[in-house]
């Protein structure tokens, strides 16, 4: 099967490896590249005459350049500047190594210049511009210090493994990273103590699931000591109530027709007597409100002046219906009878409630908290 080109992507394919050719490149002044696709095309054509000459010509071109570029990188005071100039390094042995591979640019060059040991000199001389600049960052014993050391270190790392004492160093500047936070626990009345240890728990645990990229830690106050912490989340309960009751009564006067209130006998056979049937059906909602209201700060242990502070309210409104009558039961609804069935319904205990009023806060409290310290 023969596959048609069309000639427009004929001229185009033309025209790539035109812009390609080792005389394109050195024209255009790219000598590395030049270089590089002189010794390609010498490999299959050894005796391109024009190839070869290009080859003398840009190669000495290439490194001239390529250390001029090195020599301006050296005076600059960045070390980012050791990538470039290892990566020229690397451009540098790269031509010598191809020069070597292709017996033909050996020839014309027997010699390619080899510059492993400055490529090394560079590498040792970027490690140890990005440790010192780790060091002094981890020296300043703060958590922000520590991640600026942790990011110096990894580039240390980049250019030399292992380099130095960089395993422990990096140890350690991984332990001042982390944001040491304590909780301190909400102090409540004794009859509450069950259910605020349990809100308080949860949401410990809650605040350490939460992703922070490993640079927040969560303790509980009465586990450390406050200098161990760089800050303090101060929980207070300012203000609740438990168990207020509301009660609202509704009362329907209900009527009924056409219900047999009686019998009589009529020539031996009974005979239903219908009439109307009344009551008063009393139907009651009882209502225990539970409210409170959170207080969170967050304190500098340094300085213990507070950092951010707000407040959480949270209600929880238990509802009963329940109901009564007085009268003729036939009178009522079958609903209204289900509800008299039912009764009075206890409310939930006072750590029941407590509880239920608390969820509302926990949520708005750990959203809080989780995107306050997401990014910090």
């Amino acid at each position: 099967m023969k596959i048609k080109t069309r000639p427009a992507a004929i001229v185009l394919i033309c025209l790539v490896a035109a812009c390609t050719t080792p005389a394109r490149l050195y024209n255009h002044g790219d000598y590395y590249r030049a270089t590089m696709a002189s010794v390609k095309r010498l490999r299959t054509k050894p005796d391109d005459t024009k190839v070869q000459e290009i080859l003398q010509k840009s190669y000495p071109m290439a490194i001239s350049n390529l250390q001029s570029s090195i020599d301006k990188l050296q005076l600059s005071g960045d070390p980012d500047k050791y990538y470039s100039i290892v990566k020229m390094y690397n451009m540098l042995n790269a031509m010598a190594n191809e020069i070597e591979r292709c017996p033909k640019a050996a020839e014309l060059i027997p010699e390619p210049t080899d510059f492993t040991q400055e490529a090394e000199t560079a590498r040792e001389a970027g490690a140890e511009a990005f440790y010192r600049l780790g060091v002094e960052a981890l020296d300043r014993n703060s958590v922000e210090g520590a991640r600026k050391a942790l990011y110096f270190f990894d580039n240390v790392d980049n250019f030399v493994k292992s380099y130095k004492d960089l395993d422990s160093l990096v140890a350690e500047a991984k332990m001042g990273s982390i944001l040491k936070v304590l909780v301190r626990r909400p102090i409540t009345p004794l009859r509450y103590r069950l259910s605020s240890d349990f809100f308080f728990d949860n949401l410990l645990e809650g605040l350490n699931y939460a992703n922070y990229h490993n640079k927040v830690e969560f303790l509980e106050e009465e586990t450390k000591d406050p200098e161990y912490a760089h800050q303090t989340i101060i929980l207070d309960f300012a203000d609740f109530t438990i168990g207020n009751t509301r009660e609202t009564k509704y009362i329907i006067d209900c009527i009924r027709d056409s219900v047999i209130i009686d019998y009589t006998n009529i020539r031996g056979e009974r005979i239903p007597i219908y009439g109307t049937v009344r009551a008063q059906y009393i139907e009651v909602h009882s209502e225990v409100v539970s409210a409170g209201l959170l207080e969170v700060k967050i304190i500098n242990n340094k300085n213990k002046q507070p950092i951010i502070q707000r407040r959480f309210p949270g209600e929880y409104v238990w509802i009963s219906v329940w109901g009564y009558y007085v009268g003729d039961m036939r009178a009522l609804t079958p609903e209204q009878i289900e509800v008299c069935r039912l009764g009075r319904e206890l409310p939930p205990s006072d750590q029941e409630l407590f509880v239920e009023f608390t969820k509302p806060i926990y949520n708005r409290t750990i959203d809080f908290l989780t995107n306050y310290y997401y990014n910090y």
